[in-house]
């Protein structure tokens, strides 16, 4: 009797369904490529997300070349910048106790910055990414979101605490605030002498640097979230502009000490 008409009960090839991503690269590859190669590098995380080491060597690039820049700051300039930009005057002792104090313990505030800021920092950020990848119909995770948003980070940061780093030591002394338009990679670079802080602050953010990681977090975002550039876009640029309205907010705030 002829069967080839029966249908087959028989279980489907193992090999006919698509094989699960899996990632070639390792966690030094991925900061290496990201540079010259950032979709190869998402794609890679979209199969396996890995942060650890992206998060140390975030963290010891930044530390490193902060104490470099801080070991270069006027110390002096910068705390008597900062009295007058309060508004308000203390006595010459206490000011010299404070300026003392600055020079002695100038290590202080890099350490602290790289250790403990920078990493709640960066968990905020990943955390608002998150959840404007959610609002934009991703399936992404809270780790996959981290690692897309280390390594979208990374070249502009590094690029930039190396130069900076650089600056500050070739330069000589500089205050605080100097810092902020030291490269001239940035608007505030460009300002008229006087400008207020509010509007270097808010021009820092355009920054050639900072621009580069918020495009490859773009890329990143799409490629691993598995939504569209103008979504991720999206997810991208609004917490970016929060930052931006926070950071002008608090630079605002010592105008409202002056007389």
């Amino acid at each position: 009797m002829d069967h080839t008409d029966r249908p087959s009960y028989e279980p489907e090839d193992a090999t006919s369904f698509p094989a699960e991503p899996v990632a070639k690269l390792s966690s030094m590859e991925r900061l290496v490529k990201v540079f010259y190669a950032p979709t190869e590098v998402f794609e890679d995380i979209k199969a396996k997300p890995t942060w650890v080491l992206a998060l140390i060597a975030y963290l010891v690039l930044v530390t490193l070349t902060s104490l470099v820049v801080w070991s270069n700051i006027d110390h002096e300039a910068s705390t008597r910048e900062a009295i007058e930009s309060f508004g308000i005057e203390i006595p010459e002792e206490a000011l010299e106790k404070q300026i003392e104090a600055s020079e002695s313990r100038w290590f202080v505030k890099p350490i602290l910055t790289g250790v403990i800021f920078i990493p709640i920092l960066l968990v905020i950020a990943a955390a608002l990414f998150f959840l404007m990848m959610k609002m934009v119909g991703s399936d992404i995770g809270f780790l996959a979101t981290y690692s897309t948003m280390l390594h979208a980070y990374w070249p502009g940061k590094a690029v930039y605490q190396v130069l900076l780093a650089i600056m500050a030591q070739t330069q000589g002394p500089v205050t605080e605030m100097g810092l902020i338009t030291l490269l001239k990679s940035s608007v505030a670079g460009y300002l008229a002498e006087g400008s207020s802080m509010v509007a270097i602050t808010i021009g820092s953010f355009f920054d050639v640097f900072r621009i580069w990681g918020v495009v490859l977090l773009v890329i990143g975002l799409a490629v691993v979230g598995r939504v569209s550039r103008g979504k991720s876009t999206f997810a991208a640029l609004v917490p970016w502009a929060l930052a931006i309205l926070v950071s002008a907010g608090l630079a605002f705030l010592p105008s409202l000490f002056v007389n």
